[in-house]
C-alpha cells in the first residue's frame, strides 16, 4: 500500500520513497525517475481520511495529476481479436496523450 502523500509525489515525478520489507531489502525502494501510472477502476482515486471524511482539496489535487479515458461501450466477445503486445506501438500511445 503506498501513502496518499508519497502518491501525489509520485504522480507528480518527485523522487518517492517507498517502504519495503527490511527482511528481502537494505533499504526503502526509491523512485526517482519519471514512470508511467495506469489505474482502472469504477469511479476516480478519492482521499478517506479518519472517519470516513473526504477532503476536498486532496480530491482536486489528485484529479489534476491524471488524464481520464473513459469507455463506455465494450466489444462484444464474438468481434474481439487476439493481438500480440508491441511494447513500441503501446510507448507511441503514451507518450501521444
Amino acid at each position: 500500500m503506498i501513502a496518499w502523500k508519497e502518491l501525489l509525489l509520485l504522480l507528480e515525478g518527485q523522487d518517492v520513497h517507498l517502504p519495503a520489507p527490511k527482511n528481502l531489502y537494505a533499504n526503502d525502494i526509491c523512485i526517482s525517475s519519471d514512470v508511467p501510472v495506469f489505474a482502472t477502476g469504477k469511479s476516480p482515486i478519492r482521499y478517506i481520511g479518519r472517519g470516513q471524511t473526504g477532503d476536498v482539496i486532496e480530491n482536486e489535487m489528485m484529479d489534476a495529476r491524471w488524464k481520464v479515458f473513459e469507455f463506455h461501450a465494450q466489444i462484444p466477445e464474438a468481434d474481439q481479436k487476439e493481438v500480440a503486445p508491441c511494447t513500441k506501438c503501446f510507448s507511441t500511445l503514451v507518450i501521444m496523450v
